[in-house]
């Protein structure tokens, strides 16, 4: 097992590809533009160079816009500006929480240096494709757990903001297994190579078959991670059952969850050169 660290101040590079990764294409008159394994809103440091076609890049940022907007706007803007982005200006200062109790109950815009950030992650079931089900009508119910952490103590912060402490965020978790889809096969075309296995992501990365979200994307015992200490972010792949799969941990540090993607399906009969990788945590 190798180890890369990405830095996201002198990020990583890897060769070029020179045909899109999720279509084939080479991107006609447009040609072809680079990729963000971890995506850049979330402190991604690696780049893939010529990776991507315009076409497939619009439809993977929209996916990483509702990740970096909605599903994790708070912890960003925790630890700005250490998670970097395109829009600066857009970056908000500001969330609104509910404070009081009863009929004292009011909305308060808190700068988000005060704010109590949250780490939203779903708790998915075991990959359908490990227990034999049908990809069809497989996206089967999830479970959202919460956790809120605070910068100062709990009695300090009521003490200054008042009881009765609420606040409240959506998550579209289709778009975060979208983007778990997305980082999967990405990372394995620039650490393994797409020559190495038959790919099994593009479809549900650019939304063409949503059904394959419960199919190929979960969580299960049989695919542990490999915790690295100090990492903002952890990956790694390993075989099972002759299929390439990506264990992924988004802010390992904070306790986020671990997820496995299974990710295509080994063609090639010799042994692949399987790699871990993890993500520098700001300091």
């Amino acid at each position: 097992m190798r180890f890369v660290r990405h830095d996201p101040v002198a990020p990583k590079v890897y060769n070029r590809v020179g045909y899109c990764i999720y279509c084939g294409s080479d991107g006609g008159e447009r040609g072809l533009t680079k990729e963000h394994p971890i995506p850049l809103g979330l402190g991604g440091g690696a780049i893939l160079p010529k990776s991507s076609c315009y076409d497939c890049a619009k439809i993977t940022g929209k996916t990483e816009q509702i990740n970096r907007r909605s599903n994790f706007r708070s912890i960003r803007s925790y630890f700005d500006p250490k998670y970097r982005t395109r829009r600066p200006k857009e970056r908000p200062t500001h969330f609104p929480m509910i404070v009081g109790t009863g009929s004292g109950r009011r909305t308060e815009s808190v700068p988000f240096k005060e704010y109590p950030f949250m780490l939203v992650m779903p708790r998915l079931r075991e990959p359908g494709i490990f227990v034999g089900a049908p990809i069809r009508g497989l996206f089967w119910g999830y479970e959202i757990v919460n956790r809120l952490q605070l910068d100062e103590s709990t009695d300090r912060y009521i003490e200054k903001h008042g009881p009765g402490l609420s606040i409240s965020q959506n998550f579209n978790v289709v778009a975060f297994i979208q983007m778990l889809a997305k980082i999967a096969h990405s990372m394995a075309a620039a650490e393994i190579g797409l020559d190495k296995f038959t790919p099994l992501l593009p479809d549900l990365i650019l939304g063409t078959n949503l059904e394959l979200a419960g199919y190929l994307v979960g969580q299960s015992v049989h695919i542990p991670t490999m915790p690295l200490r100090g990492a903002k972010h952890e990956f790694h792949f390993r075989m099972h059952n002759d299929r390439l799969v990506a264990s992924i941990r988004l802010f390992s540090r904070l306790g986020g969850k671990a997820y496995c993607v299974v990710t295509g399906e080994r063609v090639a009969p010799e042994i692949i050169a399987l790699g871990a990788s993890a993500e520098p945590f700001p300091n």
